[in-house]
């Protein structure tokens, strides 16, 4: 089985639209933008053997998520259309795609592209009415407003709240067709009917926190891949995400990333089996984020931490990171010049220590040299022998 491509419009050239670039390029992120001239690209390639949602991924250096969030978009916005098998069975697997032609109401013309049958998840696109309609009432990725970016400026740890929406805004945001779409497929992360709970953050992920919907989408992708499907950790991830400023999927996966590797290297430098606690995170997070330190820097403060108490002990790192953070000590290199002078401190003092032990104790103090020493004549000297000799003769 395989993915069928086709175009109701020229195929023996890549075009690219006006109306694309125009009108949907500037709403779409870099994902969406690639594959979709990735996909106007295999139209002129009809001897292609292996196109699949993986084979995409790969050649696009993405991930099969990102590739189906992308598809569902374009989807979404009637750039193209996606045929499934076993639709009703509910299998999902993509085996077609007609790409439409936005100024043409000409029927498509199939190029079928034999494609190797690779498993992916099923994601479902509800139908949208004409694109036109929806890039005037639905927005795009919006910016968050100057008021929001202030106070995450001033306090980026300050606790965020999410207002309480009534029930006739829940109505009247619900209603936007983006946010049905979210909406929807966040149910298939969860595998479960949204909650009140669920409901009140992506509207206000995408009404106030300035969340696009690919942003929210990848949350719950996010959440869901490490089995955290409950309200209160979606809520958690998603209210750090907007306390640092992130408004793209490329910046949450390149936080998620540098998190994950600063617990990553906490876990190999203590050998531990497991990932940190909630305490142990609070420990890490603060050596990241409010310190600033890497996860190399972090992982030799722990190692360090393990030789001298041969345990994991986080205050002890703690202590070292805190000391290193206020020497301005941010890279190895610092590191290695920081213990080059304190092993120099350290010679100095035990020279200088050495030095005033042997100025205060007198030279020649022993058991042997501890009473005055008197001094003899030649005489005497011949005296003494000849007492000697004349007792031996006795």
């Amino acid at each position: 089985m395989g993915i069928a491509i086709s175009s109701n419009g020229d195929c023996g050239v890549t075009v690219i639209s006006n109306q694309f670039i125009d009108h949907f390029m500037p709403h779409a992120n870099g994902t969406c933008v690639k594959t979709y001239l990735y996909l106007l690209r295999q139209l002129s390639m009809p001897d292609s053997t292996d196109l699949s949602v993986s084979s995409i991924a790969a050649s696009l250096g993405d991930t099969e998520g990102d590739i189906l969030r992308s598809i569902a978009w374009l989807e979404q916005y009637g750039l193209l259309q996606a045929a499934r098998a076993g639709e009703e069975g509910n299998e999902g697997d993509i085996t077609g795609i007609v790409l439409l032609n936005q100024s043409s109401a000409k029927h498509a013309s199939v190029v079928e592209v034999p494609v190797m049958n690779v498993p992916v998840i099923d994601i479902p696109v509800i139908k949208k009415p004409d694109s036109a309609a929806i890039l005037q009432s639905a927005p795009s990725a919006k910016e968050p407003s100057a008021g929001f970016m202030d106070a995450a400026a001033e306090q980026k740890q300050a606790d965020l709240e999410i207002p309480t929406y009534s029930k006739s805004q829940i109505e009247k945001l619900s209603s936007n067709e983006e946010v049905k779409w979210v909406m929807s497929i966040a149910e298939r992360y969860l595998e479960r009917l949204l909650n009140p709970a669920d409901i009140q953050l992506i509207i206000y992920l995408y009404e106030s926190a300035g969340f696009p919907a690919d942003l929210i989408l990848y949350l719950y992708e996010y959440c869901a891949s490490r089995d955290k499907k409950s309200p209160s950790y979606i809520e958690k991830v998603a209210l750090n995400w907007a306390q640092e400023g992130i408004r793209t999927v490329e910046q949450a996966e390149t936080s998620s990333l540098k998190y994950n590797a600063h617990y990553q290297a906490v876990v190999r430098a203590f050998g531990m089996n497991r990932m940190p606690g909630a305490a142990e995170q609070n420990y890490i997070d603060r050596w990241a984020k409010k310190f600033g330190f890497s996860a190399d820097m972090i992982e030799e403060a722990c190692s360090r931490s393990l030789l001298s108490t041969q345990r994991p002990d986080f205050k002890y790192a703690d202590r070292i990171l805190e000391n290193w953070h206020k020497k301005g000590i941010a890279t190895k290199q610092d590191i290695l010049r920081a213990d080059q002078i304190h092993s120099q401190t350290v010679a100095r003092t035990a020279a200088n220590k050495t030095e005033s032990f042997s100025r205060a104790v007198p030279k020649n103090n022993n058991r042997f040299n501890a009473f005055p020493q008197r001094s003899y004549s030649g005489e005497e000297y011949s005296s003494m022998e000849q007492r000697l000799l004349n007792r031996s003769g006795n």
